[in-house]
């Protein structure tokens, strides 16, 4: 029996524990039902775009008696990222039933894109990568910001369109560990430069321990070139 026999086959149970309907009874109108859900489906994925609204399924047999109060809906097993979850509806009112709808997200993401053919080797530059939008696969592993990948090396060709991230690119050392480098220190409308050791390997823009020769202190910087490293003093405003 598969998921949703199991969710119609509980409404069913539920239903009929619930309630006495007689033979004269108005039925509960399943679109409400379904719009209740796919509400509270919504709601709770807010962050998120959506590519259309939430598909959710009721059997259009369902029979409940009509409710007099507004339904209720609850999505308590909500996982972010996830394209699936079930919500519960509610009549809480002189009548009493509840039933659990299973409703399937379609979610739109940001996601880091070749704008143009990019060739096995190329550096990539701010003109190689666009931010769209697309149907979420549910796993999360896409990088949605550009700047990170702006100095990173195509491992292979990269089509237009093509997703970008670290499974098809590979980050550059530009300092080695032990390279002496410049430390650049700046802040408050000040830049002072001396020399330093670096005490690991590092890619263009990330950081890493660098021991200053003159201070003998271990600071922390950015790699700026494969020859500066720069120290941000506090609110200077860049990463």
């Amino acid at each position: 029996m598969n998921p949703r026999t199991i969710a119609y086959a509980i409404a069913a149970v539920t239903a009929c524990a619930s309630l006495q309907v007689s033979a004269g009874a108005a039925w509960q109108d399943v679109k409400e039902i379904e719009a209740a859900a796919r509400q509270e489906a919504e709601s709770v994925t807010a962050p998120a775009h959506h590519m259309a609204p939430p598909a959710a399924a009721v059997d259009p047999l369902l029979r409940l008696a009509d409710c007099d109060v507004p339904l209720l809906a609850s999505a308590g097993n909500h996982r972010a990222g996830a394209r699936r979850l079930t919500v519960q509806v509610e009549c809480a009112g002189q009548v009493r039933w509840r039933v659990w709808v299973p409703v399937t997200l379609k979610l739109r993401v940001p996601v880091v894109v070749a704008s143009r053919p990019v060739p096995r080797g190329t550096l990539l530059g701010p003109g190689d990568l666009m931010l769209v939008e697309r149907e979420s696969d549910g796993s999360g592993q896409t990088p949605a910001d550009l700047t990170s990948l702006v100095g990173r090396r195509a491992r292979s060709d990269i089509p237009a369109g093509q997703p970008i991230g670290a499974a098809n690119t590979t980050q550059d050392q530009l300092v080695r560990r032990g390279q002496q480098v410049t430390l650049l220190t700046t802040g408050s409308g000040i830049s002072v430069s001396g020399r330093g050791i670096a005490q690991s390997d590092g890619g263009l823009g990330t950081r890493i321990k660098v021991r200053s020769v003159s201070s003998d202190r271990v600071v922390e910087g950015v790699v700026r070139s494969s020859e500066v490293v720069e120290i941000l003093l506090p609110g200077a405003g860049r990463g």
